[in-house]
């Protein structure tokens, strides 16, 4: 997952665009540029986690959220 936030709809779907052709990436709209704070945050929070348990992949999945509707957000 890949979370995009920005008060820009149409640069949002442009990086988004460009995220759906990198394997492994799945672009989420994360709302409004404002909302970016809470993407900062799950960083440091995920820093902490890999470091505190000697690894450096674990992350987080938003789940329910079809890859069908995705594509719909980035297409339409």
């Amino acid at each position: 997952m890949t979370e995009l936030f920005g008060d820009d709809m149409d640069a949002k779907k442009e990086v988004a665009r460009l995220l759906l052709k990198i394997e492994g990436l799945r672009p989420v709209d994360g709302g409004p540029l404002k909302n970016s704070v809470v993407g900062e945050q799950l960083t440091w929070l995920l820093v902490g986690v890999n470091k505190r348990y000697g690894v450096g992949h674990a992350g987080i999945k938003v789940t329910g959220l079809p890859d069908e509707a995705v594509m719909n957000r980035w297409t339409s």
